[in-house]
């Protein structure tokens, strides 16, 4: 427990610089394409993309955390104190995985109550219902039916949660459904599935670390499960596989990586 309470707070530390550091690139990336349209717009635009991002990103954020701590340590001969105590990386695999959920669950935090709140209020001209195309403007919509255009309704009383269909991912979890579109299926799982991959990639971090070039295989790895995850909720919002699967791709995809990278000898 000693050991716990030594290791932890660096790696907590480690996690929030990762997170500065991501919001630095974004601020950087986001001033110089939105420049031109004003401050206004800079503002709005660097609210939603920097908690995005953020959001989005919290597991390459806490996994690259854990594993830049553990090169700290080692740097200052601090793992090696512990190896001579009987203490090594296994020992601290729980506390790992239970610093990755606190990022996963705040992670979830902001999702559910600052991004909603910087989501720009504007919605598209239509909206793709399962019975027909909605025209927002006026409520309006085309319905549809297997024989054609069935006739065209003013609609009184929308749920306003069909809308989060439109962009789930900027959406709370009240307005997200199990039962609900696709998008709306496949964001519901992968909320929760995103605190699950915060731990996973935490302890992927602690494997990657024992590792020569740690921070170079972290940033592929991670960016290469990201890419896939991003790759899966694409095609499980479009219907082309089950959203269950598709939104829990980042729940269980480090898996592999992971067991790969713990079971080689540390060099």
């Amino acid at each position: 427990m000693k050991a716990w309470g030594a290791v932890l707070p660096t790696m907590l530390r480690m996690v929030l610089l990762v997170a500065v550091l991501v919001v630095g690139v974004v601020f950087i990336a986001v001033t110089v394409e939105q420049s031109q349209h004003g401050m206004q717009h800079l503002m709005e635009e660097l609210r939603l993309q920097i908690v995005v991002a953020t959001v989005w990103l919290s597991p390459l954020i806490a996994g690259t955390g854990v594993m830049l701590a553990w090169l700290r340590m080692r740097s200052r001969f601090e793992t090696h104190a512990l190896e001579l105590s009987g203490v090594g990386p296994g020992h601290f695999r729980l506390p790992v995985l239970l610093l990755g959920g606190l990022v996963g669950m705040m992670a979830f935090g902001l999702a559910e109550v600052v991004v909603p709140k910087v989501a720009p209020a504007e919605l598209p001209a239509w909206v793709w219902l399962a019975d027909g195309p909605l025209r927002t403007s006026d409520l309006v919509q085309v319905q549809i039916n297997q024989e054609g255009i069935a006739g065209v309704v003013q609609r009184a009383d929308l749920d306003p949660s069909v809308f989060a269909s439109v962009r789930p991912y900027l959406s709370s979890w009240t307005m997200l459904s199990v039962d609900g579109s696709p998008s709306v299926a496949t964001e519901w799982f992968s909320r929760l599935a995103r605190c699950l991959a915060c731990g996973g990639f935490s302890l992927l971090g602690l494997a990657l670390a024992r590792r020569r070039n740690a921070l170079i295989q972290m940033l592929f790895v991670g960016g290469v499960l990201l890419v896939l995850e991003s790759i899966a909720w694409t095609m499980s919002s479009s219907g082309q596989i089950r959203p269950w699967v598709g939104g829990t791709v980042s729940a269980w995809l480090w898996i592999a990586p992971f067991m790969i990278a713990w079971r080689q000898p540390e060099t």
